[in-house]
């Protein structure tokens, strides 16, 4: 599967068997990785650190899946079965539980975004694909430096 120019396969080696994809705080980008993930068959589990980011975050993605729909770029059906593929959720523990792949869109400090990778390796399956989404590269993020 190849979306947004990421390819990623579980630990089985077949693609199909992902069906569960985590986003870890939305944003612009997040609501990306969620539309497509969703328009491509996965159940997507978004998290927000808020119940108030996550309401917010509801309310967009409805209205981007709006646009998308009445610039003639996505149908009704389409949207419907997109919205219905995600979960929005504002527990991070619950929200990691049993998936396959787990998209971290997290913006601030690397020490961050390590807090949130160290604890995240323990929350998730140990067959998860984790993905790092970063606007620049900082050798120290690096898996080796983790």
């Amino acid at each position: 599967m190849q979306v947004l120019g990421l390819a990623f396969k579980p630990a089985s080696g077949n693609k199909d068997d992902a069906r569960i994809v985590a986003v870890l705080v939305a944003g612009a980008i997040g609501h990306a990785y969620e539309h497509e993930y969703a328009r491509s068959g996965y159940l997507v589990h978004l998290d927000e650190l808020t119940d108030d980011s996550l309401k917010h975050s509801m309310d967009t993605s409805n209205a981007n899946l709006d646009m998308l729909r009445e610039s003639g770029l996505m149908c009704t059906a389409q949207a419907v079965t997109t919205v219905d593929s995600i979960r929005w959720c504002a527990d991070m523990v619950a929200t990691v539980a049993d998936t396959d792949v787990v998209v971290e869109v997290v913006s601030g400090s690397f020490e961050l975004k390590l807090r949130l990778w160290c604890s995240l390796d323990s929350l998730c399956p140990a067959c998860t694909v984790f993905v790092r989404h970063s606007h620049s590269f900082r050798s120290e993020c690096s898996p080796q430096a983790i």
